[in-house]
């Protein structure tokens, strides 16, 4: 699954939380060009440190990710 938000001059960083919350694995958001897409990838990586600060294993998409689960 894609998550792809809606471009604009919003900085809201909350699609982050929702896509690493939910596993979806992927966000389409554009290169960081513009300061709205800036912030979300500054989130992306501030939850990548929040997650090693607690032990918490993560893993990124690849060219094989085929589901958000594993169970």
């Amino acid at each position: 699954m894609f998550v792809s938000p809606r471009s604009g001059k919003m900085t809201d960083d909350f699609i982050d939380d929702l896509i690493v919350g939910v596993l979806t694995g992927h966000l389409k958001s554009g290169a960081p060009c513009r300061g709205e897409r800036v912030a979300k990838y500054n989130r992306l990586m501030g939850i990548e440190d929040d997650l090693k600060a607690k032990g918490i294993q993560h893993r990124y998409a690849g060219s094989t990710f085929r589901t958000a689960r594993k169970e």
